[in-house]
Parts: structure tokens; sequence; C-alpha cells
């Protein structure tokens, strides 16, 4: 990844609409210099800028939860990096043209065309170790169109990822890509209990952060999907339980607020869809001390409007 890390200029999209003071912020691109050449780096969510501001008072307990009502799907779709990635796949004349449409945001796909880049990644993903990353960068674009060849992807890049198959420079894109599919509009029918379970795991604070924060933004758009039908009622699913338990364990050690911020947005999203979640967080006594307060002034505001959940 040197090479491309050397050459390229990151725009990096701010996933998380919170910034430090509670309040709330537009996704704005925001031009950043190349990053360190370091395996961190190859993770267009890591190292994001947050607003210097911080809260003057103590946040109180929240009234309703206006940031939790306003937080949208976590999505990376930065550009930048196609037309190098493109320079590094070096695929024939055909498929050059489709790839190069990614850059283009506002560019009309068929069907046909969006089968052909997948099949193409695919196969790069598959039988070129040294160009995983390339393509992973591509298909995270790929994904958020959906549809079936979107849904075989995922479960290619979710194999892997479980599977122990990738380098640990790739494996952050890898989550990249399975955020943006279930962020997506029309996300994948996937078996999520396993790749929600290797998730959490990779949100553990002993992990790289820039892997926590890729990992923790798909429990996120995961813990949405699994909410949209849910009813508010019933019981909780076994994803549900898994998103809600481990979340909440790894916030106890979380010193990343970017990370926090996510996990806490997933409790939240299944707190306030679930009236179950809330009984068995209540039971349990998990939201309470550092938890519910918030281990720091970036989350304080978010920390009391989970909590206020509970209460």
């Amino acid at each position: 990844m040197r090479p491309m890390l050397e050459q390229m200029q990151m725009t990096t999209v701010a996933p998380t609409n919170i910034g430090n003071n509670g309040s709330m912020r537009g996704i704005v691109p925001q031009q950043q210099p190349a990053p360190m050449p370091t395996a961190a780096a190859a993770n267009p969510w890591t190292n994001i800028p947050s607003t210097t501001a911080t809260p003057t008072t103590q946040p109180t307990k929240s009234k309703g939860t206006p940031l939790l009502d306003k937080q949208t799907a976590l999505l990376s779709t930065d550009v930048g990096v196609v037309k190098i990635c493109i320079g590094k796949l070096k695929p024939d004349e055909e498929q050059t043209k489709l790839l190069s449409k990614l850059a283009d945001t506002n560019a009309q796909w068929t069907g046909t065309e969006i089968s052909s880049v997948h099949k193409y990644l695919q196969s790069v993903i598959t039988n070129n170790a040294q160009c995983i990353s390339y393509a992973l960068m591509l298909l995270r674009l790929v994904v958020l169109k959906g549809g079936d060849a979107a849904t075989e992807s995922t479960k290619l890049v979710a194999s892997l990822i479980i599977d122990g198959k990738l380098k640990s420079s790739t494996i952050s894109m890898a989550w990249c890509v399975l955020s943006n599919a279930m962020g997506s509009n029309n996300p994948p029918k996937l078996d999520l209990a396993p790749i929600i379970d290797q998730a959490l795991s990779d949100c553990d604070c002993s992990k790289d952060k820039a892997l926590r924060q890729s990992s923790a933004a798909f429990i996120y758009n995961v813990s949405r999907c699994l909410t949209k039908e849910a009813s508010s009622d019933g019981e909780l699913s076994e994803g549900d339980m898994s998103i809600l338990l481990g979340a909440l364990e790894n916030l106890q050690e979380e010193p990343d607020a970017e990370t926090a911020k996510r996990l806490y947005m997933a409790t939240g999203q299944l707190l306030k869809s679930n009236a179950s979640a809330v009984s068995l967080v209540n039971e349990l006594g998990l939201m309470d001390g550092e938890v519910a307060r918030g281990k720091m002034k970036e989350v304080e505001s978010l920390a009391s409007e989970v909590a206020s959940l509970c209460s």
C-alpha cells in the first residue's frame, strides 16, 4: 500500500454526524493531506478530525434523543481514489471505462454494468492477493448500488474476514465494504450472526484504531437494518442481543471517541426500537457508571441520550 498512500490525496467523509460538543454536523467532504503510509491509513474512516469545541458545562439529562434521531447510515463515499485504484489494477479497456464511472456520483448504471464490475472485482479479490486493497476500495462504492451481485460480493468479503484470510492492512477496508452494503438502500441478505460476532471482536480495544472504527460503523449500520422491521415490543433477535451486550462491554474500555460514538449509536438504535432491549439492559445493570456518563468529553452528550432511554 505504501506507493499508493504516498501518492494519493485522500478526501475523507466524516461518517458520524455528531460533533464533540454534541451538536449535529453534516457529512461534509474535507480535503486532507496524504495520510502517513501505515496500515491504519488505508482506512478512509480513521483519524478523521473532529471539531475542537468541548462542552463548557456538564451534560444534563437528555430530553428526547435529538442526536440519535438525526443520525443517518454511516457511508464511505469518497471517490478520490478511483483513478489510482484503476491504475493499480490495470483492467482491460472495457472494464476501465466501467470502473471510471465510479468517480462520477451522477453516472447512470445498468444492471448488466453493475454485475460486470462486481464479477471483475470478485475475481481480483479471489486471485490477486497483491491488489485486494485496491479492489476493496472500489467495491465499497459498487455495493452502494445494491442488487444480487452486491450480495455475492459481500458474502465473499465476509467469508474472508471471518476465515482470517486477509492481511491486517486490508481488514479495515473489508469492513468498509460491508458497512456500505448494510447502510445502502437495499442491504444484502446475509447470515449476520457470525459477521456481527467478528465485528464485535474487532471492536476490542486491544485492536488497531482503524479496525475498531470501521467494524463499529458496520455494527451501527447493521443495528439500523435489524430495527427497521422489528416490532417495538417483540423479542430480541440473536443479532440484537449480540450487538447490545457486545457494544456495551466494549464501551467499558474504549479509548477512541469516534469508535465510542458508533457503539453508543448502535446501542441507542436498539434501545429506541425495542422495549425488551431496555428491560435487558436494566436487569443486567449495564447502563451505569462511565458507560452512562461517557468516558470522554466528546461523547458525553450522546452517552446521556442513550442512558436516558433506560430511565
